[in-house]
């Protein structure tokens, strides 16, 4: 059996300096209780995993406009990412999908991610918005998916907390109303 409950506050703020410039920043406090219950293969005895986990998650943005139609945004933010009830499942099962058993580890620990952003807008017009925009994201303790072989020789995935990883990319983002492109008569 296995429950989960999440009691979350937010506080923000939105205020602009003068001009050009807008900040908005937030704390948002999240307390986590996952409980799970499962009987232990081998001594059948009954385990409880009980965990309640408080994260302080900030966010940090700003904006500057250069003029009406064109904006300069730059954010931070904390994000976590917990386990599912089947990572923390100290048990093996047998995925169909992809042909190998998968395992999972009662001891895992919900991941912490710190995340940046820096984005260019252009609005040219009434709902149109072009966007270049860029992030990285720094991953503290991730669930990865491990591949080793198993005991019956067999290839299993297992889930495991790793270190730390990273992901940045960029992206473009283009919506123009079609209806500019008509002749109007």
């Amino acid at each position: 059996t296995a429950s989960s409950l999440l009691n979350a506050g937010f506080i923000m703020t939105d205020t602009k300096i003068g001009e050009k410039f807008r900040f908005v920043g937030g704390l948002r406090v999240e307390s986590y209780n996952q409980r799970f219950n499962y009987i232990e293969f081998g001594s059948n005895l009954e385990k409880t995993i009980d965990t309640t986990v408080v994260d302080f998650l900030p966010s940090i943005n700003g904006i500057y406009s250069i003029n009406k139609k064109m904006k300069i945004r730059s954010s931070y933010y904390r994000t976590v990412s917990r386990p599912e009830f089947r990572e923390l499942a100290p048990f093996s099962f047998y995925n169909f999908v992809s042909d190998n058993i998968v395992s999972g580890d009662p001891n895992l620990k919900r991941a912490t991610i710190d995340n940046l952003d820096l984005r260019w807008e252009l609005y040219p017009g009434k709902g149109q918005i072009i966007t270049i925009s860029g992030f990285y994201k720094n991953f503290n303790n991730p669930i990865e998916m491990i591949n080793r072989t198993g005991t019956s020789g067999a290839p299993e995935l297992y889930f495991a907390n790793v270190k730390s990883s990273t992901s940045f990319g960029s992206e473009i983002e283009v919506r123009v109303n079609l209806g500019t492109f008509c002749k109007k008569e």
